[in-house]
């Protein structure tokens, strides 16, 4: 049964309702939602910050998606910055597991977050899915 559908009525992705043992679970098992909303990699190096700007396809609790402007290096630890208009901004430290150059030449990069979500960056999440889930629902009908 899809949890996403109940009696014929579609609901929006919960992040917030999956349980805590859901954390130490394979990624894979992880529910991934879409979400919309651009992302700000932030590269430290003595002296200096590098910014990679990109967008977020989609989420998880324990890690996400995007598409960035810029390559990142399997194994290398950014801080990123989420940030939207509507509903304020998180930070959190990720380790990129993985990255291709997509077809149109910007970079699909897989990270992990390093540290379990705080209930505040949760719920952050739990609205960009909410947004994103409204959106795309609006164009299906």
């Amino acid at each position: 049964m899809n949890p996403l559908v109940t009696n014929s009525v579609i609901n929006p992705p919960t992040l917030l309702a999956l349980p805590e043992s859901s954390l130490a679970a394979d990624r894979r098992e992880t529910p991934r939602f879409a979400v919309e909303a651009e992302v700000r990699f932030i590269r430290c190096k003595p002296g200096i910050s590098e910014l990679i700007t990109g967008e977020i396809q989609d989420a998880s609790l324990k890690g996400m998606r995007a598409v960035l402007d810029q390559p990142v290096r399997k194994g290398e630890q950014l801080q990123i910055e989420v940030r939207t208009p509507q509903h304020g901004q998180f930070q959190i430290e990720v380790q990129i597991m993985w990255s291709e150059v997509g077809v149109d030449g910007r970079f699909i990069t897989g990270c992990e977050f390093c540290s379990i979500l705080t209930l505040k960056q949760r719920a952050h999440l739990q609205r960009l899915a909410e947004v994103s889930f409204q959106s795309l629902h609006r164009t299906a009908v």
